[in-house]
């Protein structure tokens, strides 16, 4: 990961409070674009374990799993 964005997750951790993330069970989808690199930087920096499977959101058996998850992020989208 670039160090500006690791530099950027760790003054938006200190800037922000998140700690009412913290033992939730998060799904990120995007987590490979843009906001999503940041967002997943962001809450490692703040030391908030989350997911970021790769999976096709049209599969209904992935699809089926995701009551798993306390908090669902979704970022993904076509660009």
């Amino acid at each position: 990961m670039p160090d500006i964005i690791e530099q950027d997750a760790e003054a938006i951790a200190k800037a922000t409070y998140l700690h009412h993330l913290v033992g939730k069970s998060i799904l990120i989808t995007g987590a490979t674009g843009l906001i999503g690199t940041y967002l997943c930087a962001t809450l490692r920096a703040c030391g908030t374990p989350f997911h970021a499977p790769m999976f096709d959101m049209c599969d209904l058996d992935a699809v089926g799993r995701l009551d798993m998850f306390d908090i669902i992020i979704h970022g993904a989208g076509y660009g």
